[in-house]
């Protein structure tokens, strides 16, 4: 299965404004440069793990500490913020491993069988092969969507053939439009909290 590698911004062009205000991106919210790689290439485990997990969740928790380090692991790993990985998993299954939706999807990132056979998922009930998967597929709907966080959770809600079928918008689902504005709205406010 491949796996598309981290997004890390390119620096701002020069006279470029400083802020900018729409559409929120992942590139405005993850860490560039060689910090980022050695993040990324750095073990979560041993001393100091669970003070690290809960600065990178910034202080969130899913009520198991094995999650918590799950989610921060599996999002270092494939270059996505750990707290839309975890605003995800709240909006998907409010942390129930067992979760199974009446559309089939399963487990903590509720997985459709056919996205987690797709990202090589053995057993979709699984914590650490769930979260991974799902990690891997947002990462691979960010990149599809040029960093797009709405588009990207548009995509994992109602397919990403969705998306573009309404022109690389939200498609006008009253469940996708409420899924998109719940996590952005989560996850937005999460980012903002100090560390």
């Amino acid at each position: 299965v491949p796996v598309a590698p981290p997004y890390f911004p390119a620096p701002p062009a020069p006279g470029a404004p400083a802020i900018e205000v729409a559409p929120i991106k992942v590139a405005d919210l993850v860490g560039a440069g060689a910090n980022a790689t050695a993040a990324a290439s750095a073990p979560i485990s041993g001393r100091g793990v669970r003070n690290s997990v809960i600065q990178r969740l910034k202080g969130q928790s899913t009520g198991n500490v094995k999650i918590d380090e799950i989610i921060v692991m599996a999002a270092t790993r494939h270059g996505v913020e750990p707290l839309l990985l975890y605003s995800v998993m709240h909006q998907e299954s409010a942390f129930n491993s067992q979760a199974v939706s009446p559309k089939g999807a399963r487990g903590l990132m509720q997985l459709m069988p056919a996205t987690a056979a797709r990202f090589g998922v053995k057993n979709i009930f699984d914590p650490e092969q769930n979260i991974h998967a799902a990690a891997q597929y947002l990462r691979f709907l960010l990149d599809l969507f040029d960093g797009d966080v709405s588009l990207a959770l548009a995509g994992y809600n109602a397919g990403e053939g969705a998306v573009k079928k309404y022109g690389y918008a939200v498609p006008p689902y009253p469940e996708t439009i409420n899924y998109v504005r719940k996590i952005k709205r989560r996850y937005i406010n999460l980012s903002s909290l100090s560390d």
